[in-house]
């Protein structure tokens, strides 16, 4: 959907949630009253409330904050991010896939809808149309890091970090996992492209619940930002995490990544926690130990200490559903 799409000015029109006539709507798009309420009943694609009301026009609710991509590409440039281009997009499958499949080195593409966002293991991410934040990031490498199975643990302590600044206590759940007062409020999925030994791309997505409200149905225990009482501007929040993951692989070296792996203790939601992991080997209860300089997961059984991957494993708590 391009900028001057007449169903995303409509959106820009509506979003502030106050009352605007059909008239005026018509004018603005230069169209009839018939079209504008259709284009309003197409909103509903993308589960959005608008009320309708004789004498009054429609109101969406509640109001939505849209991506602006001039605002954030600003932003990134007066952090000293010259090369980064940026994309915003509507509606979109996944930004991930999308951004494999057009993006550039240092491109960032953020999206307002995803209909097949993805997280770890191939789980459904829910994004609702202009309430999270959905972005990803491309970055090309002449030489990957030798650590780079440890890099989602990396990123997401510097999330966290960041987050910190707007006086919001992000946690990790190993491997890649945001945690809020408990609950889950969001992730990274890291894919790579290319040879282990030569150059290569990957492109870093991250999800976070920012708005969104808690009659969405989803099967895990999941939190937002704004129910937690964190009022932050998404374009706000795009700028931060953006200029932190683009400051981060600039400066990814083995010293860098041992150091971001040294704060992860800090930022442990199972710290010493009684947990169990789940593989298609069964399932192994224990203790959390923290991690390795390598960023596996220590865990201590009834068998002795065992070291996990990242990979095709989960961890959860003991008492609770993942």
């Amino acid at each position: 959907m391009t900028p001057d799409d007449p169903q995303l000015i409509l959106l820009h029109q509506l979003a502030d949630g106050e009352w605007v006539s059909g008239a005026d709507l018509a004018q603005t798009l230069g169209i009839s009253r018939e079209a504008v309420s259709k284009r309003v009943r197409r909103l509903s694609e993308w589960q959005l409330e608008v009320a309708s009301q004789s004498g009054r026009g429609y109101q969406l609710g509640p109001a939505i904050e849209l991506l602006d991509g001039a605002n954030i590409l600003a932003g990134l440039r007066a952090a000293g991010h010259g090369a980064c281009d940026v994309r915003i997009l509507t509606s979109v499958d996944s930004s991930n896939r999308w951004l494999a499949e057009h993006g550039d080195n240092h491109m960032l593409c953020l999206t307002e809808h995803q209909s097949a966002g993805r997280g770890r293991r191939g789980r459904h991410w829910h994004s609702p149309f202009g309430q999270n934040l959905y972005l990803s990031l491309r970055v090309d490498f002449n030489q990957w890091p030798e650590k780079l199975p440890a890099l989602g643990l990396v990123l997401g302590v510097a999330i966290c970090e960041r987050l910190a600044r707007f006086n919001i206590p992000m946690q990790l759940k190993w491997p890649n996992d945001l945690y809020l007062s408990g609950k889950k409020c969001g992730g990274l999925l890291i894919e790579q492209r290319g040879e282990l030994h030569g150059t290569g791309t990957l492109i870093i997505g991250l999800g976070l619940n920012v708005a969104m409200r808690d009659e969405q149905a989803i099967d895990q225990h999941w939190t937002s930002l704004a129910l937690q009482g964190h009022a932050i501007s998404r374009n706000a929040l795009a700028v931060a995490v953006a200029d932190t993951l683009l400051h981060e692989c600039r400066e990814l070296d083995n010293q860098r990544i041992s150091m971001r792996l040294s704060q992860f203790s800090a930022h442990d939601v199972y710290r010493d926690a009684a947990v169990q992991i789940e593989s298609a080997q069964g399932i192994i209860p224990g203790q959390t130990l923290g991690i390795d300089e390598w960023g596996r997961l220590r865990l201590l059984t009834d068998r002795g200490e065992q070291l996990f991957s990242v990979g095709d494993v989960s961890l959860r708590a003991s008492h609770v559903a993942d």
